[in-house]
């Protein structure tokens, strides 16, 4: 099974996001890409590099950890970062819900 690489970017002079780019088409003077985790959120949205994203993990069935942070690619995973730590973006027990990204802040 192939693995299938997408990419989209946000263009630092218009601020617009960019969808399912080709990245040896564009100028990358005016673009920051970020690529796409492979995982989707519970509500079926692609999860890229640099989205927000808030994560609910069932521990056990008194314990809930509820973590929200960027997600960024760190020895050789991909994570999220609150800026105070990381975890893991996949595990068994988690729900990930994208809430917004780096550059356009928190979707209402």
């Amino acid at each position: 099974m192939s693995r299938k690489i997408k990419f989209r970017a946000w263009h630092k002079n218009n601020k617009h996001m960019c969808e399912n780019v080709k990245t040896d088409l564009l100028d990358r003077n005016y673009l920051e890409f970020m690529q796409y985790t492979e995982l989707n959120d519970v509500n079926g949205n692609n999860i890229y590099e640099g989205d927000i994203v808030s994560q609910k993990s069932v521990i056990n069935s008194c314990q809930n950890i509820d973590f929200t942070g960027e997600v960024k690619f760190y020895n050789g995973s991909w994570q999220i970062d609150s800026g105070n730590t990381t975890i893991y973006l996949f595990n068994e027990n988690c729900e990930n819900k994208v809430i917004g990204n780096k550059f356009e802040g928190f979707r209402k």
